[in-house]
């Protein structure tokens, strides 16, 4: 099942958890990978998203909540990179 998520949602959403720098260097890591190193879109933003909520979550209580954050991260990561 695919969720329809606006753009201001998907922001509220991050904006709650994260700081700009952390979006901004996110994003910037992921084009970084896929420009620079020539790792694929996928491997890249995964890779990304996988290393930066373990180190900025260590304590996640539950698989559910570092799916939510994933999703999220992974569909504003492609929407500012125009991917997908």
């Amino acid at each position: 099942m695919k969720y329809i998520v606006t753009e201001p949602q998907l922001m509220l959403f991050l904006r709650r958890r994260f700081t700009p720098e952390d979006l901004s260097w996110i994003v910037n890591d992921v084009k970084h990978k896929i420009e620079e190193e020539g790792i694929m879109e996928e491997m890249a933003i995964y890779g990304t998203i996988s290393q930066f909520i373990v180190e900025r979550f260590p304590k996640l209580e539950t698989h559910s909540d570092y799916k939510a954050l994933e999703a999220a991260l992974t569909a504003f990561i492609k929407l500012k990179l125009g991917l997908d």
